[in-house]
């Protein structure tokens, strides 16, 4: 057995983040991203989870589990991020997010990208980017 000073080539496949209100939380990412729905059911530990994906090749991208206390001040989540293709595709987004009722919190170039943020329903911060030459 060999050992290496890199690690073997990892993908990041999904997310998952506990919700307060799971049905609000799916509708959102369903509705302004055009999130597909492709499974529901129950999590080990118990509580009511639902997958999401934006790939059919992929059964889920995003995954939303119910049990986050309605008190809690905020989720450990700091960020997800979504990726189009181009300045012009983000400009277009821009103008759906108007169109969902999202209002855009910040658009930002950070030299390597644009971006827009915004925050889903229970207050998590979402950007929307795409990468600039």
């Amino acid at each position: 057995m060999s050992t290496t000073d890199t690690a073997p080539r990892a993908c990041l496949s999904h997310l998952g983040f506990y919700v307060r209100d799971l049905d609000a939380q799916a509708d959102f990412y369903k509705r302004v991203f055009s999130l597909v729905e492709t499974d529901r059911g129950v999590s080990g530990a118990g509580d009511p989870i639902v997958f999401l994906t934006g790939d059919s090749a992929e059964h889920h991208q995003l995954v939303l589990t119910a049990g986050l206390p309605a008190d809690a001040k905020r989720t450990w989540l700091n960020q997800v991020s979504f990726r189009v293709g181009s300045l012009v595709e983000l400009q277009q987004f821009h103008d759906w997010l108007r169109h969902c009722g999202v209002t855009p919190a910040a658009t930002v170039s950070h030299g390597n990208a644009w971006s827009i943020y915004f925050l889903d329903p229970e207050s998590n911060n979402v950007e929307v980017y795409a990468s600039s030459p």
